[in-house]
């Protein structure tokens, strides 16, 4: 991805539409500078950028909800509009960030809502925030927190990214290299394994659980070897082996069948004794049965003659009954209740007669209560005036009750402008005093940032100095010390291994010199004068060479020249070693020398080092040390002063707007507070003009009348109810006496007729009881009885009767059946049936536990068997996943490094190897990073993880352990190594730009140097590389430039393209 164009609107500190910036313009020299006062937006260029792609900031704690410039205008539009291209297609990405703005009409707030769009070369724009997101996302194969690591070693980030540990590398490098399909594949393969193994188990414990379920009598030859393979069963791992619980399981039914079958033939023998006992018990019982029947109804006849006379009395009663209940009676109960009716009508007519006499009396005295009523008439009319005239006039009362009110309210409101008008004054009398105040503070302090920031920037420069002379003096010193030891060492090695070689020589030529004694000797000792010298030729022998004392032989001189060769060997050696270490010391004391000479020539220390050796140039760096340590905790001081007097410009400045602004609201107050005095007065003498007109009124005021109104309202009422009551009452009271008058007259014609149905039912009644010889009415009365209990009396007598007759047909052939027959005693034959009922009850409990049990170890087993197929396959299954996961995993051997890291991790030695290009020569070819070697292989947690190797004392150390400037080095060379093997993957990211924040206020001046090569050279190659710094010597160095300035109506920017 290549940036084109960005353009930005109403967008974070910038409150309008901004020139657009033309990305092609810089790729001439590919390098360019973002440059402005810290807090003027130089960040949010690349945040424009990080929004219109992701909808996200760099910054995890700017809002999305807030990033409309709060310095827009109503009518700005707030926008972020970029172009990039990616792998040769170019694409136009807008995004519209959500913000609140007022309602074009009427009142109150509306929310736009965020929006994007994506145009792509001759495609359909694509709109809609998550179908924009999406393709984004795909296109570029990264999100938000993987493109800030990419494409931007952001402020304050650049040391967590040199310093992140393995698991988020891993989230980095997965995309990079693709890797996600070897972390699927083994989440995959985990979820297989563990499936398998879940059902495995499932199927072993259901396996169990059925073979724990099968069973056999205690008793039985196979109990013991069915409970001691349920114990093993117990453990799952041991029920693989299904065919063992399945023979078990056939030896358990084999057995408990064959003693099924011993049962079953015992029982069928017991139950055909049982069925012959029985059949001898049953025609016993029977036989007893006839005789006991024949004298239970002998029994019965005689108790059925003795009640006969009984019988024949109650019979002759019922009819006596029934004719009294049924013919009499009637008559009697229509004469009782007719009687009854006279009586009460009688009663009746009496009361009447009072009620007459009573109603007659209360017509009178409502007609005089009527007549005096009705004198009050005229007094009702006029109160009925009186009430009219002031329900016409209510408008006018309340509309000088409302004149009233409105007066007192507008003259306690010009009292309260008055006194807010004396207010308004003070404030504006103070709110000047301290205004002009603040302007003096204002200007007192003007020149403190700067003087902040130059502090600060002497701060940072002493710092960097102190801590590169306490390098020297704390690490270097120690180092040429060790160094010096170190061939000093080499040295005494090399004089020993002289001694020793010239030991060894003088050995190996005292040897060679007595071999050539003892070969002259053996040659003189037999040679005679005019013979020739076998050596010289000579005849004359005047001094033969004589055999020495001691003899070498050649094997022994060959000795003495292997001991002489390696002897010369060490010697050499050892003179290579003393002029290495010799060398070494030369070189790092040359090194020393220069960066003593670099710190003591520091424009802050001005020390001379002409002429001056490294000890000496030391202990000019232990008086700087100690006068960089004054400077540091002066300058500390200074900062610390200077920032509360920023703090206090910046309050004063603060609150010297707040006090403008309140100067200008309180003329605004003023001005509307004459404008409400004026209408306030002009109120006022229109409502006392009305009261004037309103002072005719009969009454003072509203209420008064209104209570007047009231009051005669009420006596009007009290008269007309009166006079209307007065005459309903004497009407109810006519009407009632009328009514009372007709009802005596119907109740005397009553009376007569019902007294004339008495005596006729009485003579009715005389003759029935004469006819049908009753002594008495009460006699008659005495029998009458209700028709259940004449009902209850027919039934027992007929009851009676017909177990007459019954007991005479049952007892004839009960005497039939008895004939013949004597009693026979069955209790012995009950007690054997007893006793082989139990036997056989017992059998058969016997073989039906044995059969169930068969049955349940038949099914168990069809259930076991079952899920055998299952069981091997989930096993199988298991075991093969299993393998694969660990060997994906790592788990396979001792190592735990995933195939996913595997594979990273040779990936991410190619991005080190492309860092290492840059730190080199940043570093001045002291520091080169690579993995940590001792993880590999043990731990995955570390296997990412970055150590630095420093050439200087050859060690290495962890990157967490440099220096500010030594980690934005290699932090800077780890971004750009990233950036080129991503650029590298087409088929994965693929980063044409990258924005460097800050950090450069770390680097010493030939640091920044090196790390300004570096970068110009990485923009010469196709790539955009965008440095966000406000350093001088940045803004010298780089001629093309976005300069970012502040202003108090938002920030803006201007595009120098360096031409």
């Amino acid at each position: 991805m290549k940036p084109t164009k960005l353009i930005i609107s109403a967008f974070g500190p910038y409150a309008g539409k901004m020139p657009e910036i033309n990305f092609d313009e810089f790729d001439e020299k590919g390098l360019f500078l973002i440059t402005g006062n810290t807090g003027a937006g130089k960040t949010m260029i690349f945040d424009a950028i990080c929004y219109a792609l992701f909808g996200k900031t760099s910054m995890s704690h700017r809002d999305e909800k807030y990033l409309r410039s709060e310095y827009a205008s109503e009518s700005a539009e707030s926008l972020v509009e970029f172009h990039f291209t990616h792998q040769g297609r170019a694409y136009t990405v807008k995004r519209w960030p959500s913000y609140t703005r007022k309602k074009q009409r009427g009142e109150g707030f509306v929310t736009e809502s965020e929006k994007a769009t994506l145009q792509e070369d001759g495609q359909t724009p694509l709109e809609g925030l998550t179908d924009v997101n999406n393709r984004i996302r795909e296109l570029l194969n990264i999100d938000v927190n993987q493109f800030k690591q990419i494409a931007m070693i952001a402020q304050g980030e650049f040391f967590d990214l040199l310093n992140a540990k393995t698991d988020k590398r891993t989230e980095i490098l997965r995309t990079i290299f693709q890797t996600s399909g070897y972390q699927r594949m083994e989440g995959i393969l985990k979820g297989k394994m563990d499936a398998n193994k879940d059902k495995a188990d499932s199927i072993a414990q259901s396996i169990a659980q059925y073979f724990n379920d099968v069973s056999v009598a205690a008793d039985d030859p196979e109990f013991e070897a069915l409970e001691d393979l349920k114990q093993k069963t117990g453990n799952k791992d041991m029920v693989w082996n299904i065919q063992s619980l399945i023979d078990m399981i056939d030896k358990a039914i084999a057995s408990e069948t064959s003693r099924k079958d011993v049962i079953s033939a015992d029982l069928k023998k017991a139950e055909a004794e049982l069925n012959k006992n029985k059949e001898k018990l049953a025609q016993a019982q029977t036989n007893n049965d006839f005789i006991t029947r024949l004298e239970a109804l002998l029994n019965e006849k005689i108790e059925l003659s003795k009640r006969a006379s009984q019988m024949t009395e109650t019979e002759a009663l019922l009819i006596r009954q029934k004719t009294a209940s049924r013919e009499v009676n009637p008559i009697y109960v229509s004469w009782s209740k007719k009687s009854s009716e006279v009586a009460s009508t009688e009663k009746l007519i009496a009361s009447k007669t009072s009620d007459k006499e009573t109603a007659k009396k209360q017509v009178d005295l409502l007609s005089e209560q009527l007549k005096a009523a009705e004198s009050r008439s005229d007094e009702a009319a006029e109160l009925n005036k009186k009430i009219l005239k002031i329900t016409e006039d209510e408008k006018q009362y309340e509309k000088k009750e409302q004149c009233e009110k409105a007066l007192a309210s507008l003259e306690a409101e010009s009292k309260k402008i008055a006194e807010q008008e004396n207010a308004l004054k003070e404030k504006e009398t103070a709110l000047k005093s301290r205004s002009e105040e603040l302007k003096k503070t204002i200007a007192s302090l003007e020149g403190k940032p700067l003087e902040k920031e130059n502090a600060a920037n002497f701060g940072k420069h002493c710092s960097q100095l102190s801590s590169d002379v306490k390098a020297i003096l704390d690490v270097q010193v120690k180092e040429r010390s060790k160094r010096a030891s170190d061939l000093k060492a080499k040295q005494d090695a090399y004089i020993a291994a002289g001694i020793e070689y010239n030991s060894e020589k003088i050995k190996l030529d005292h040897a060679e010199t007595i071999l050539e004694c003892c070969r002259a000797g053996i040659l003189a000792k037999d040679l005679m004068d005019g013979q020739k010298c076998p050596v010289c030729g000579s005849e004359h022998h005047p001094e033969l060479a004589v055999l020495p004392d001691e003899s070498i032989t050649e094997e022994d001189l060959k000795v003495y020249k292997e001991r002489e060769s390696a002897s010369h060997t060490r010697k050499s050696d050892a003179s290579k070693d003393a002029e290495v270490a010799q060398k070494l010391l030369d070189e790092y004391e040359s090194y020393m020398a220069k960066a003593s000479r670099d710190c003591l020539e520091h424009e802050l220390l001005h020390v001379s080092t002409d002429d001056k050796e490294l000890d000496e140039l030391l202990e000019d760096l232990k008086s700087a040390d100690a006068t960089l340590t004054a400077k540091i905790q002066e300058n500390i001081v200074l900062q610390n002063s200077l920032q509360k007097e920023c703090e206090l410009l910046a309050a004063a400045k603060t609150e010297s707007e707040t006090t403008t602004e309140g100067l200008n609201s309180i003329a605004a107050e003023k001005e509307e507070l004459t404008k409400k005095k004026n209408a306030n007065d002009s109120a006022i003498v229109a409502n006392q003009t009305t009261l004037k007109e309103l002072a005719s009124l009969s009454y003072a005021d509203k209420k008064t009348a209104e209570q007047e109104k009231a009051a005669a309202q009420k006596v009007y009422k009290e008269i007309t109810d009166l006079i209307k009551n007065s005459n309903e009452a004497k009407n109810k009271a006519d009407q009632a006496l009328t009514a009372v008058s007709g009802e005596l007259k119907v109740l005397g014609e009553t009376l007569e007729s019902q007294k004339k149905d008495e005596k006729d039912l009485l003579d009715s009644m005389n003759k029935k009881i004469a006819e049908l010889k009753f002594a008495s009415c009460e006699e008659m009365l005495a029998l009458v009885a209700d028709e259940e209990t004449l009902s209850q009396t027919e039934k027992e007598i007929n009851e009676f009767k017909q177990a007459q007759a019954t007991n005479k047909k049952q007892l004839a052939q009960a005497e039939q059946d008895a004939k013949g027959r004597t009693l026979v005693d069955v209790k012995e034959l009950q007690a054997l049936c007893a006793n082989q009922e139990a036997a056989v009850t017992e059998l058969r409990k016997a073989e039906n536990v044995l059969l169930n049990r068969i049955a349940t170890n038949e099914e168990k087993k069809r259930n076991i068997d079952s899920q055998r197929n299952d069981f091997d396959s989930s096993c199988h299954e298991f075991a093969i996943c299993e393998r694969l996961y660990r060997l994906v995993r790592g788990t396979s051997t001792s190592g735990k490094i995933t195939l996913e890291q595997y594979i990273q991790g040779a990936g991410f030695d190619g991005i080190i190897a492309a860092a290492n290009r840059r730190l080199l020569p940043m570093s001045d070819q002291q520091f080169e990073l690579r993995r940590k070697t001792d993880s590999i292989g043990h731990r995955s947690s570390t296997f990412l993880d970055l150590e630095v190797i420093d050439h200087y004392t050859g060690k290495a150390r962890p990157v967490g352990n440099l220096s500010g400037g030594e980690s934005f080095k290699a932090s800077l060379s780890l971004a750009l190594g990233l950036s080129d093997t991503v650029s590298m993957n087409l088929g994965g990211v693929q980063m044409d730009a990258l924005f460097v924040d800050e950090g450069f206020g770390t680097l010493d001046q030939k640091s920044l140097e090196s790390t300004l090569d570096v970068l110009t050279t990485l923009s010469s190659a196709n790539k955009l590389v965008g440095v966000i710094s406000h350093r001088q010597e940045l803004i010298a160095g780089i001629p093309q430039q976005i300069q970012v300035e502040k202003t108090p109506t938002g920030s803006t920017f201007k595009v120098d393209s360096g031409l």
